[in-house]
């Protein structure tokens, strides 16, 4: 919403609906535009259902450098 607001592409008040690649469906709204700190912001308004798709669990070796962090590119 934010970025189709400072295209121009959805107004104050506006509203658009977005389709995930399986199909699922949420709903987005600007409600207003606001100022946080000296910046502009807006207020948004999502809409939707959300389910957990899985859960991970990663376990660090006191001795494994990864443990500090790694970047993917």
């Amino acid at each position: 919403m934010v970025a189709q607001f400072a295209r121009g592409q959805v107004a104050i008040g506006g509203t658009r609906q977005f389709e995930s690649f399986a199909g699922s469906t949420f709903i987005g709204s600007v409600v207003r535009k606001t100022q946080d700190g000296n910046h502009d912001a807006i207020i948004a308004r999502v809409a939707g259902r959300a389910c957990y798709s899985g859960k991970s669990e990663f376990i660090v070796e006191p001795d494994d450098d990864l443990g500090q962090g790694f970047l993917l590119r």
